[in-house]
């Protein structure tokens, strides 16, 4: 009786540890955020601006984008990018004050990108970031849709101020 008490204590610790492990692992990077960098910062030589918008068009590598830019004359322009190849930028229509963006986001949208992940555990991707101006004062979000391995979407909203995180919410698919 004694022997099974071990055998089954360590198990148990095993099994706790296994899954503690697993948890930490969860919110590290995925791997498509350095195919993210890279095409948004082609993006970005391509076509001189902010990024509005960012959202994956493939799941498997080499994962393709596609990137929404504004910018400074307030005109927004898609591209479409694998690899960090990015295409001809398509100007698409509607405009957006270039001047009200950039002077009211303080944080980066990378940094934003990793405090959104922390909101869940075991995010298993991102699929989409859009920054937009909300309500009557104009204070500016990253939001964020990612799902993660339980089998939930859920949407993440970033102060792009103060980087701190607003609002989440999560659903079961």
């Amino acid at each position: 009786m004694h022997r099974f008490k071990h055998t089954c204590a360590a198990a148990i610790s095993f099994a706790a540890l296994g899954i503690g492990c697993c948890s930490a692992l969860a919110v590290e990077p995925d791997t498509m955020f350095p195919a993210l960098e890279a095409c948004t910062e082609a993006a970005l030589q391509k076509q001189e601006g902010t990024v509005l918008r960012w959202e994956l068009t493939s799941d498997r590598d080499p994962y393709s984008f596609e990137i929404d830019v504004l910018a400074p004359n307030d005109f927004r322009w898609v591209m479409k990018c694998t690899e960090g190849a990015v295409g001809t930028p398509v100007r698409k229509v509607g405009n957006k004050d270039y001047k009200k963006f950039t002077s009211r986001v303080k944080v980066p949208e990378k940094s934003a990108r990793f405090t959104a992940v922390g909101a869940f555990p075991h995010v298993a991707q991102i699929s989409k970031m859009q920054l937009d101006l909300s309500g009557f004062k104009g204070i500016p979000y990253y939001t964020y849709e990612l799902s993660t391995s339980d089998g939930r979407t859920a949407v993440v909203d970033v102060n792009a101020a103060t980087g701190e995180i607003d609002r989440t919410e999560s659903q079961r698919k």
